[in-house]
């Protein structure tokens, strides 16, 4: 029996160490599967960025200013739309007010049953006292000239 738990010993230690190896493996691609960043500072490189890199930063740059646009134009609209509706409301009250003084007038201008539509007359008689005009007083005179004074002696001789 001694032989057979050596075996099977050394059969657990060829799959213990076939194990480990498989996780080395693991470690080892993982590790290198990771991009190492290298820093080769010199001033070539330091003073010409790499032109993509610039462009997606002017890219950024450029998509943070729409933002902050749109943001503005939609506080813009947002606070529009509250002034239009004040005034909307305005308008309306407006035109209630308007109707009820057109109906106000419409009936003021009516004229109330008890009342005559002509206004009454004189029922003093007129004072006679004056003789009446001939027809022919004033005819030939000029309105503002000064009366002819031959002419009506004239017509009398």
């Amino acid at each position: 029996m001694t032989e057979q738990s050596n075996y099977r010993n050394s059969r657990l230690g060829k799959i213990a160490l076939g194990l480990i190896a498989v996780a080395l493996l693991a470690i080892l691609g993982v590790y290198e599967s990771i991009p190492v960043k290298q820093h080769h500072a010199t001033a070539p490189d330091a003073a010409a960025p790499n032109p993509t890199a610039q462009a997606i930063r002017n890219l950024q740059a450029s998509h943070q200013q729409a933002i902050d646009q749109l943001k503005d134009l939609q506080q813009t609209v947002s606070s529009d739309q509250v002034e239009m509706k004040r005034l909307s409301e305005e308008v309306t009250g407006l035109a209630r007010r308007l109707e009820a003084l057109q109906k106000s007038f419409a009936s003021a201008q009516q004229a109330p049953i008890g009342e005559p539509a002509e206004p009454a007359k004189l029922t003093q008689p007129p004072d006679n006292s004056d003789p009446p005009l001939s027809p022919s007083y004033g005819a030939g005179r000029v309105a503002g000239a000064a009366p002819v004074r031959g002419r009506d002696s004239a017509e009398s001789t």
